[in-house]
């Protein structure tokens, strides 16, 4: 029985060698791209960065008229797209809260300005899910 497992787990280990394709330089990992949206590299990327922080897009949100009378709070996500410039461009809601809220979370995300983000030390398109909190001042809990 030890034979026959040792022999299986041989072919297996075997086979897998087999079947991967060789990587000839870091050259060709550098630039490998799956699905158009995953770039591997080897360490040189860079995540955009909001101008500001996300600090200086929630100081920028007026509460919607109708959110704050039907006291909704919560959070609407944003997906967008950093450009190479660092203008957002392709907005659209990922998850909402209505009332208002996700009309006023685009119009905060397009007032934006980002440092782009970079592969290589090359600016680069990346789309990014910003999250904005949407909560009442000066809230009583009643138990």
């Amino acid at each position: 029985m030890k034979i026959f497992i040792t022999v299986l787990f041989s072919f297996i280990l075997h086979f897998n060698l087999i079947c991967q394709e060789p990587v000839n330089s870091s050259s060709q990992l550098k630039n490998a791209t799956l699905n158009n949206f995953t770039t591997i590299t080897d360490g040189n990327e860079k995540a955009p960065v909001l101008i500001g922080g996300i600090s200086s897009l929630q100081s920028k949100i007026i509460y919607p008229k109708e959110a704050k009378a039907k006291n909704i709070e919560g959070k609407v996500f944003i997906k967008c797209k950093i450009t190479t410039e660092g203008l957002v461009e392709e907005i659209k809601v990922v998850k909402g809260l209505g009332f208002g809220c996700d009309e006023e979370a685009i119009r905060v995300v397009k007032s934006s300005r980002w440092i782009p983000g970079k592969i290589n030390n090359r600016p680069v398109e990346i789309d990014v899910t910003i999250p904005l909190i949407f909560k009442l001042e000066n809230r009583s809990i009643i138990l």
